[in-house]
């Protein structure tokens, strides 16, 4: 029994098989280009994570508008000086605002700094002011966030994703107010029965 290909008909023979330009095949290959379009743009928009970790990614810092009240500031942590403490890749220090961890040497300090180091070190964060700029030692006074918050005002995200109240929540730091701030009531909510 032999086989022989009608070559009247529309198709291309490729190695024995004969094919045929389909609606589903056009299908495929525009779904299959949309979706390689939208996975070059995800990884873009990552910064070059296809996670959406900063792990790798170089030092940068651009504003981000969140809402109409605050601005967050992107940030890739270097170094943890201590608890209460960042170095930038950018070459900024940050001073975390309303909270105050052991100085290094004293007890407890080498556990916020552990703390702080788990979660942000090599990390993007995102900083948001509050207050004035900077403190007197010149380092920016910031709230850091491991997200970038939409409302940062709302107490979920507060508790759940702002490292200043973390670290207030989990026995690393105790309030420390030198200027008035936005969040000194529920800091010092926080710190009920914790220490």
């Amino acid at each position: 029994m032999t086989f022989r290909f009608n070559s009247s008909r529309k198709g291309k023979r490729r190695g024995g098989v004969k094919t045929r330009n389909t609606p589903f095949s056009l299908f495929f290959r525009i779904a299959l280009l949309l979706f390689v379009a939208v996975a070059i743009f995800v990884f873009i928009v990552n910064g070059g994570s296809i996670d959406g970790s900063d792990k790798y990614n170089i030092a940068v810092s651009y504003p981000v508008y969140t809402n109409n009240f605050n601005v967050m500031e992107r940030a890739f942590v270097k170094r943890v000086i201590d608890g209460d403490t960042i170095k930038l890749y950018s070459g900024e220090s940050v001073r975390l605002i309303g909270i105050n961890t052991p100085e290094t040497g004293e007890p407890g300090a080498d556990e916020a700094a552990e703390f702080v180091s788990d979660a942000i070190l090599g990390r993007g964060v995102w900083l948001e002011r509050d207050g004035r700029n900077t403190d007197r030692f010149g380092r920016l006074r910031r709230y850091v966030w491991l997200v970038n918050a939409m409302d940062t005002q709302d107490e979920y995200l507060i508790t759940n994703y702002q490292l200043n109240a973390l670290l207030l929540i989990n026995g690393h730091a105790e309030v420390l107010i030198v200027d008035a701030i936005r969040n000194e009531a529920l800091f010092r909510e926080l710190t009920k029965g914790v220490h």
